[in-house]
């Protein structure tokens, strides 16, 4: 019987040697891999398309003059609500970048009234932003949101008996903000409470009115 050769027993040793010495690698680069994969992972609460709106019952008050050049700075046309109530409503589409961070823009309708028969309308077009600061610290911190709104729009005071036009603000400013938090959530769609304040103004129009209501959101992903 024929003795294998010491050449072909060093090869084979050799090559024993070169699988154990990659086996580290391969573990390392499949560690590596799935690593990558988890860091790559765009988001695991909220992301993709935004489609929302935030709807709640409004108190606040609002002033101005008529848009007549004449009337204009005239204190005697100011027209002033006092304390009203009413409802305001912001849809808004956009994306949501990260699990923490949507960008949008939307609308703002809102309607206040007094017992006087006046009434204050506004219709703004604005940049809606959402942010999750506290998103790191996980459980329902991952669900309690803030929201700033900023654009521009119309801002008007009515005598609803008659029709008249008491107050126009021409193009007014827009800002707002609020916070909320989502903690229903059915497939895509997260809803819950909302509380958010506004105000619209310009050389001649002051509005402002604070919002308790929900916010509801459909989230393209995951």
């Amino acid at each position: 019987m024929r003795r294998p050769s010491v050449a072909a027993a060093s090869a084979s040793a050799a090559v024993v040697l070169a699988v154990a010495s990659l086996a580290p690698d391969a573990q390392a680069q499949t560690a590596a891999g799935n690593h990558e994969a988890e860091v790559s992972k765009p988001y695991e609460r909220r992301g993709g398309f935004v489609l929302g709106t935030v709807l709640g019952a409004a108190l606040g008050t609002a002033s101005g003059n008529p848009k007549g050049q004449n009337y204009r700075f005239d204190p005697a046309y100011e027209a002033k609500l006092g304390f009203a109530w009413g409802y305001r409503c912001t849809p808004f589409l956009g994306g949501a970048l990260t699990d923490w961070l949507t960008v949008g823009i939307g609308a703002s309708f809102g309607s206040m009234w007094t017992g006087e028969h006046h009434d204050a309308t506004v219709t703004s077009f604005v940049f809606h932003f959402e942010a999750f600061p506290l998103y790191a610290k996980g459980g329902p911190w991952r669900d309690l949101g803030a929201m700033v709104d900023f654009g521009a729009g119309v801002g008007t005071i009515h005598n609803t008996r008659t029709g008249e036009e008491l107050a126009n603000s021409a193009v007014a400013s827009t800002a707002g903000l609020g916070v909320f938090w989502e903690p229903w959530r059915i497939w895509h769609v997260a809803a819950g409470p909302a509380v958010a304040y506004q105000r619209n103004w310009s050389q001649w129009y002051e509005r402002d009115d604070v919002l308790v209501g929900l916010r509801g959101v459909f989230y393209g992903a995951p």
